[in-house]
């Protein structure tokens, strides 16, 4: 980090603060909720995606947020033998599931204890607490994990209808048109939805 950044950080007395890379933040998520595998890709990119403290870039996918510099990381840590994946069957459904090798949860464990016991700096001038982070990022973890896309797109609908603007401050979405847009079909939807019987048609499209 900047030398700079780290002098302003010592005189307001935190003296262990660390930045964290996309690989850490995916090594963190695999390693709480006693180290449950993360059931999709989708999943991860739309946790990171709706976690405002994660220093990555996300795109609009027809179905989903995408973060290509969180894909990369995923497949470097598939590389170093850090992480893994297979099919599992969940829910009535083939998923791909993720999940942390006997390497990465030693890595994982490491990366848990840095986490909780530094301050962070989040996207490059944010510092907040790491067992907070800790803490907020095993809830999302435990609220999303497991879910379909299609639940999944529900949920970013409604996150869409309810926090707007500020939900695409990750992305490259800026002018206001669009923004609108993506508002109105997210309002669109959910009234669809709604309209052809709410949550009991959910259940009946995922089987």
């Amino acid at each position: 980090m900047e030398k700079w950044r780290l002098s302003i950080l010592e005189r307001m007395g935190l003296r262990q603060v660390h930045k964290p890379s996309l690989e850490e933040w995916v090594l963190l998520l695999l390693y709480l909720d006693g180290k449950k595998p993360v059931y999709g890709m989708e999943t991860l990119h739309y946790i990171f995606f709706i976690y405002p403290y994660v220093d990555a870039r996300f795109s609009t996918l027809l179905f989903a947020p995408y973060s290509p510099e969180l894909e990369k990381s995923v497949l470097n840590l598939e590389r170093e033998r850090l992480i893994d994946r297979r099919a599992e069957f969940l829910n009535g459904r083939i998923t791909t599931a993720f999940f942390l090798t006997n390497k990465g949860a030693e890595r994982a464990k490491k990366t848990f204890f840095k986490f909780r016991e530094s301050w962070l700096l989040l996207k490059g001038f944010i510092v907040r607490k790491g067992e907070d982070v800790v803490n907020e990022l095993e809830a999302l973890k435990k609220t999303y994990n497991g879910k379909s896309l299609l639940e999944l797109l529900r949920l970013l609908a409604s996150k869409v209808e309810a926090e707007r603007e500020s939900l695409f401050l990750n992305t490259e979405i800026k002018d206001q048109k669009t923004l609108d847009a993506l508002l109105n079909y997210a309002r669109t939807f959910l009234k669809e939805m709604k309209r052809r019987g709410g949550r009991s048609n959910w259940d009946e499209a995922q089987k």
